[in-house]
Order: C-alpha cells, then sequence, then structure tokens
C-alpha cells in the first residue's frame, strides 16, 4: 500500500482486497493511516468463494501478470 501513499495525500481513496487470512475476514475494513504523512485510505476486504478467487488468480491473473517468455 505504500505506492498509495503519494496519491492519497491528495484525493480520496479506497483500496479493495481479497480477504487472505481468518483476520482480513474478520475485520473486514477500515481506515487505516499510510505514508509518511499518515494520510488516511480506506481498506474493504471482500471474501469470494473458492472457485471464483480460483478462477481469477489461476485464470486471470497469473497468465497476465506472469506469462511464460518465449526465446
Amino acid at each position: 500500500m505504500t505506492a498509495l501513499s503519494g496519491v492519497v495525500q491528495y484525493v480520496k481513496a479506497s483500496w479493495i482486497a481479497s480477504a487472505l487470512s481468518e483476520e482480513d475476514k474478520a475485520w473486514k475494513g477500515g481506515e487505516v493511516t499510510i505514508g509518511d504523512e499518515g494520510s488516511p485510505i480506506q481498506v474493504r476486504f471482500v471474501t469470494p468463494d473458492e472457485a471464483a478467487y480460483d478462477g481469477y488468480y489461476q485464470v486471470i491473473a497469473n497468465p497476465l501478470l506472469w506469462f511464460p517468455l518465449k526465446w
């Protein structure tokens, strides 16, 4: 989230992420301060069902972000 610290100094922002731990699932989100300035950002955890998360991660994210290079 520190990559957003420069942005949240100037605009109201929200970070939406998948809840991976039991703590994430229990907390669900709220306001968090980040960066040297202590700028606030809203954090919201979503809990997708396992098939949806697996489909996103294995079918969309990994192939697009970590595609194999052909030399």
